[in-house]
């Protein structure tokens, strides 16, 4: 994560983005340019800033059953992004109860660049595979599942730098008074 936390500020320029020792904080100033909303998860007690380029998709029942909590797609539907949602458990079944436990699964399934860290206050995993093309951040819950954000392509630039945009932005869900 350290490689992909250091892009979230070196490469991007993204200086509302706190780096420190793995941790990053959002500041709204992040998005002053950037049309959308924040996008409550209440299932999850979370939100997080949602651009306007981004439209929910179906889930269909299927695509449910195989953990996809919701999906995103920009116009023609060239850049996605999923919220994943499924038991914490590594290639045997085994339980994984916190984010390093994750971290070393990610690993030892071939995501060399996944790091433990914590974005707003939240434990997390960072993750990306130029390979595939794939990035995101995942987080163990308290029930024992995992919650993904996974974005498709990162090798479109535009899209990437909203996708760490939107990483930035995932908190706890906070209510207006």
């Amino acid at each position: 994560m350290k490689k992909l936390l250091c892009v979230l500020l070196a490469v991007l320029l993204l200086p509302a983005l706190a780096l420190a020792e793995n941790e990053i904080t959002f500041d709204e100033s992040t998005v002053a340019n950037l049309e959308g909303e924040f996008t409550a998860l209440e299932d999850f007690g979370l939100m997080f800033y949602l651009p306007a380029v981004l439209q929910a998709q179906e889930v269909t029942d299927e695509m449910a059953q195989q953990g996809v909590y919701a999906q995103f797609a920009n116009g023609d539907d060239s850049c996605r992004m999923n919220i994943g949602y499924a038991p914490a458990v590594d290639g045997n079944g085994a339980a994984i109860e916190d984010v390093n436990g994750l971290a070393e699964f990610f690993r030892a399934s071939g995501l060399t660049d996944a790091e433990v860290g914590s974005i707003n206050g939240l434990p997390c995993v960072a993750w990306s595979d130029d390979a595939t093309a794939l990035m995101g951040v995942a987080y163990v819950t308290e029930a024992g599942n995992q919650l993904a954000f996974n974005f498709y392509p990162t090798t479109n630039e535009e899209f990437k730098n909203m996708a760490y945009v939107i990483i930035s932005s995932v908190m706890e869900l906070q209510y207006a008074e």
